[in-house]
């Protein structure tokens, strides 16, 4: 090829200078020449990197709390849905149990009540029909049937009875609340009591209120506390003292009474009283040890990690304490105050029933009592008593209207209570299938970040999870080569050890360019898996970058001296430039004014 360029270049100077000027005089020797041509250069931009998995994450918990069990560890291979850990989840089975026991007392309770207001509504439908022949009897009695008078008589007593049996069956009702109402209190004390053991646990170990008490947060961290010395730290001392004191003086009459269930319902309203005083001192406890977490200072030892754990943990206290005085899902209220403001909700409704009830009773015996009056009276008394049985009959269909309405409206409430409990069932179902750390999909862990017994955060990795079915190669390149790179390059690859070329395409280049080593990088995709290949695998490629207009000259042009590399043109002009790859013997070339048809001297 270098032949017939220089010929090329000889026969342009014999066309540009003439005869003469190309051969000179006889015996003198031709300068060499060599005519610049431009042509189409594809780059190769040889790179190394490490071969990296197509697909990898990060495996985090879903909840805060203690590593119970991690039962995989770095190079195990694990299948989408494989449980890799735990985290202690003793809170969350207890707060299962509760829901579970709230929930089946839901379906107990609703069970029982819609019988008792299916008999109501039963009762009240035979009311309406004994009204009804009572009605029918009076108006035979009126077109002079003497005998029926004893009849309506007996229907009016009838009704009477009636009118007891509903008004006996609404006071059944009322009593099934009560003691719906009340079998949920020892659950309801309970978990307030466990919320209440729960803050008291974590304020003793960061507040050392209890001196005897070892490897607490207050021993570990107590010189970095901010506000050691402070009123703020003595105020939340006192706190936790008064809130302990209350604790201790109601723990004799839980562990005696409560426990077993051994109240009546007077004692049950009284300590449930107590217990709500209880947790609103746990409410001024965790305002002041927030305050005392707010005032304190970082370092190594206690670190921004280390504290915003802990303000998470009394938050998520605090918002225990909260749930456990008051909490409501769908008007249904939950929490010692909830259960004392249900309270006078049931007082409420089982009041008016009651009395709606011995309304209708009084009703029936005044009815009976017109009835008997009316006996000795003919025809006229007849007529007189229909209009009574038509009233008596009307307010028969009303309390039949009621008696519906109140079975449906009874029945809803009961539905929200029992669709809420259900709901409180799913959740502590969730929470704690929240505390279980699963892989994502099949792969091979690649880090374990977190250990046994250690107190992570919710979102926290406690796994590096790779999936090895493809690979790819990330490597860096110089930001002089951003013009040529395009996404869908081709690329060959190959591994120390393991060979052969595998086929790779460019499918990622990042946005930016780091600014202290001027390059970016790339990644290239893998089509194949070579054999025995490993993630984090040392390999090398050959990238090819687009196509560029090029000129390539002999490698004897080039002359370089102090000042640098340049060429001498055949007009005896020289010329400094740049020099890049090399091929063969040439070298690649470029200065400013380059262009086709310049002509070189050796």
């Amino acid at each position: 090829m270098r032949i017939k360029k220089y010929l090329a270049g000889i026969l342009a100077v014999v066309l540009l200078g003439g005869c003469n000027e190309a051969v000179g005089e006889v015996g003198e020797k031709m300068p060499e020449q060599f005519v610049l041509q431009i042509e189409e250069y594809q780059p190769i931009l040889k790179l190394a990197g490490n071969l990296a998995a197509t697909q990898e994450t990060l495996v985090s918990t879903k909840a805060s709390g203690r590593i119970s069990d991690l039962r995989v560890g770095g190079g195990d291979r694990v299948f989408a849905g494989q449980i890799l850990g735990e985290l202690s989840a003793e809170e969350s089975k207890i707060s299962l149990r509760t829901a579970s026991n709230d929930n089946q007392n839901a379906r107990i309770s609703y069970s029982a009540q819609k019988r008792l207001l299916d008999e109501q509504v039963i009762s009240a439908e035979k009311a309406v029909a004994t009204a009804e022949a009572a009605l029918r009897g009076s108006e035979s009695s009126a077109s002079g049937t003497a005998s029926t008078t004893d009849e309506q008589i007996s229907l009016a007593e009838k009704s009477v009875q009636q009118a007891e049996n509903a008004l006996e069956s609404v006071e059944q009702i009322a009593e099934q609340r009560w003691t719906s109402f009340y079998s949920g209190a020892k659950s309801t004390m309970r978990g307030a009591m466990l919320v209440a053991g729960s803050l008291l646990t974590f304020s003793d170990n960061l507040l050392e209120v209890d001196e005897n008490l070892d490897n607490s947060y207050y021993d570990q961290y107590k010189n970095y506390f901010g506000a050691k010395d402070s009123q703020t730290l003595i105020d939340a001392r006192d706190s936790a003292i008064i809130f302990s004191r209350a604790i201790n003086n109601f723990s004799e009459i839980y562990d005696s009474k409560i426990k077993s269930g051994d109240l009546s319902n007077e004692e049950w309203v009284i300590q449930m009283i107590e217990v709500e005083q209880i947790l609103e001192l746990a409410q001024i406890l965790v305002e002041d040890i927030y305050r005392v977490l707010s005032a304190s200072s970082t370092n190594n030892t206690l670190t921004d990690t280390v504290l915003q754990n802990l303000k998470t943990q009394i938050l998520t206290l605090g918002g225990q304490v909260e749930a456990a005085i008051l909490s409501s899902s769908d008007g249904v209220k939950v929490g010692v105050r909830g259960w004392l403001m249900t309270k006078s909700e049931i007082e409420t409704q089982n009041t008016a029933e009651i009395s709606a009830a011995e309304k209708q009773l009084l009703i029936a015996e005044q009815a009976l009592n017109q009835t008997r009056a009316a006996t000795s009276q003919g025809v006229t008394g007849a007529n007189s008593q229909v209009n009574i049985l038509e009233e008596q009959l009307a307010q028969t269909k009303s309390g039949l209207a009621s008696a519906r309405a109140l079975r449906e409206s009874t029945l809803r409430q009961l539905e929200r209570g029992l669709s809420a409990s259900s709901g409180n069932l799913q959740l502590a179902g969730a929470l704690l299938e929240n505390t279980k750390i699963v892989a994502p999909f099949e792969g091979v862990i690649v880090a374990k970040l977190a250990e046994k017994g250690q107190v992570v955060g919710a979102g926290q990795p406690v796994f590096q999870i790779s999936n090895d079915d493809l690979f790819k190669l990330e490597a860096d390149v110089p930001d002089t080569k951003i013009a040529k790179l395009k996404i869908g390059l081709p690329a060959k690859i190959t591994l120390d050890g393991i060979g052969g070329e595998y086929s790779a395409v460019l499918t990622k280049i990042d946005p930016s360019v780091d600014v202290v080593t001027r390059k970016l990088g790339i990644e290239l995709s893998l089509s194949e898996i070579p054999p025995g290949a490993r993630v984090g695998q040392f390999a090398r490629a050959e990238l090819s970058l687009s196509s560029e207009p090029a000129f390539f000259v002999p490698r004897e042009f080039v002359r370089s001296d102090f000042d640098g590399q340049y060429i001498l043109l055949d007009d005896g002009s020289r010329i400094s430039i740049f020099t890049g790859v090399e091929r063969d013997d040439e070298i690649k070339i470029w200065w400013s004014e380059i262009a086709a048809g310049k002509i070189l001297e050796l």
